[in-house]
This record gives structure tokens, C-alpha cells and sequence, in this order.
């Protein structure tokens, strides 16, 4: 992964777990909530990836693109909300185990850290 931000590996590792984990739902479930789940964890990597490009660029104070990112990482931050409230269902019908749930559930918030310091030091 190289020299990547850190959130961006913690992404990229809870992509391959979702994925990976949600490949074992029921079938009814793969195409209902499964399909939510790793649409929200993608849409979360894409946001941030989107942030990032545009925070590589030099960035007055009271520039657009400050906003722009800031939006980004706020969008990035309610995906992230969205999977917690997924994973909640998920093992409320015992798709995921507490172990899963919990390791699932720290990821998340581990992530959200690393979003919350992004948005304070763009702000």
C-alpha cells in the first residue's frame, strides 16, 4: 500500500473483509443488505479518495476546495454511520457473530478517528 494515509489502508482492509464476509450471507440477504454493506464501503473509499486529490492541491483559507473536502469527509463520515447501523441488523439476525460484530464495530470506529482528525485539520 506504500506510503498511503493510514485511513486509506484501514479502508482497504475493511473492503476485503466486507466483501469477503458478506459472500457468505443467505442468497435473499446477499442482494438486500449485503449489497448495502459493500456499497457504503466502497462509496466510503471513493469519497475519501475524492477528498484527498483535491487536498493535494495548495489550499488557501477561504478557498472552495476547502469546503469541497470538507463535504467529502462529512458524506465519508455518514457512510461510515450507515455500516455500523447495517452491521447492527446483521447480527440482530445472526449474519454476523459477536466476534465478527465487534471486530466489524472497531474497524468502523477506528476509521471514524482517522476521518474526525481529517476533518478537524482541514477546518
Amino acid at each position: 500500500m506504500g506510503n498511503e494515509s493510514p485511513i486509506f489502508s484501514k479502508c482497504y482492509d475493511l473492503i476485503l473483509w466486507v466483501t469477503a464476509h458478506t459472500d457468505k450471507f443467505p442468497k435473499n440477504e446477499r442482494f438486500r443488505l449485503a449489497k448495502r454493506i459493500e456499497d457504503s464501503a466502497f462509496y466510503l473509499h471513493v469519497l475519501l479518495m475524492r477528498a484527498a486529490q483535491i487536498g493535494q492541491r495548495k489550499i488557501d483559507e477561504k478557498s472552495h476546495q476547502r469546503e469541497t473536502i470538507i463535504l467529502y469527509l462529512k458524506e465519508a463520515d455518514l457512510e461510515l454511520k450507515k455500516m455500523q447501523f447495517y452491521f447492527r441488523i446483521t447480527n440482530q439476525k445472526h449474519l454476523t457473530n459477536t466476534n465478527q460484530y465487534e471486530y466489524v464495530s472497531a474497524k468502523l470506529i477506528e476509521i471514524g478517528k482517522l476521518l474526525g482528525g481529517w476533518i478537524k485539520k482541514v477546518k
